[in-house]
């Protein structure tokens, strides 16, 4: 057990290389702890299948130790969470995919007359102006200070601040490109301001609903916006009254 000693102590001063050969003459000795710390050290490594490998040769020894057990869970977990991390990807990816082919289309396709001037999106209700090709989008909504800053005494934790959205972009058949830009008057209350930068977005328009997609969020999905008279309940109605 003293290699197994040695490789932990090695491993709580950051010593990897040398916790992990500590932990394989254990392991030549049939130390199923030291088999379960190895098998632990190549899991967070990403050597997914070598600490399988020693969690099966451990699990074949009589009387092996708990933490072999506790390793074939993580084990089994840390596969789990990857395919659906895996599934994820390839959700989105594919709704990317869809959403551009979609964009595509619709540059082609004959601009719309009479669109609804309001429209229901996930954080407020939001007024849409067209003047020729060009198209804006805007609308505003209360929530709570920054809880940060409520914490550091720079605002009171009952204070509401005013945030707003605003879409801004030309239009091209059924579809607009343009700016996209979130402000919001914290930033006269306190330093940690929830302002950002313009972001570009693509916008695919029928008479139902506004479909909007961020292309520089490699992670982002479509974002969906209905048309007001054909929401029923509104995404934000337990939540603070909005503008």
């Amino acid at each position: 057990m003293d290699w197994n000693n040695l490789g932990v102590a090695y491993n709580n001063f950051k010593v990897r290389g040398r916790a992990v050969q500590a932990f394989r003459k254990s392991e030549t000795a049939g130390e199923t702890l030291a088999m379960a710390n190895l098998g632990y050290q190549l899991l967070n490594a990403g050597f997914v299948s070598e600490a399988q490998a020693i969690c099966t040769k451990a699990l074949t020894i009589e009387g092996f130790h708990a933490n072999v057990g506790h390793l074939s869970v993580a084990l089994r977990e840390h596969s789990e969470a990857e395919q659906k991390s895996v599934e994820a990807t390839l959700d989105q990816a594919k709704q990317r995919a869809e959403y551009y082919n979609s964009f595509g289309n619709s540059l082609g396709m004959s601009e719309l007359t009479d669109l609804a001037t309001v429209w229901v999106g996930p954080e407020c209700e939001l007024s849409l102006r067209i003047d020729g090709d060009q198209m804006s989008l805007d609308g505003s909504y209360q929530r709570a200070a920054n809880a940060l800053s409520a914490a550091l005494g720079m605002v009171s934790s009952s204070v509401t601040v005013r945030h707003e959205l605003k879409f801004t972009g030309a239009l091209r058949g059924r579809a607009v490109v343009g700016l996209f830009k979130r402000t919001s008057d914290e930033k006269s209350r306190s330093l940690l301001s929830a302002q950002t930068e313009p972001q570009r977005f693509l916008m695919i328009v029928s008479e139902e609903t506004l479909t909007v997609l961020y292309p520089s969020e490699n992670s982002a999905v479509p974002v969906l916006f209905r048309r007001r008279e054909a929401v029923a309940q509104l995404p934000w109605q337990n939540e603070l009254p909005r503008e």
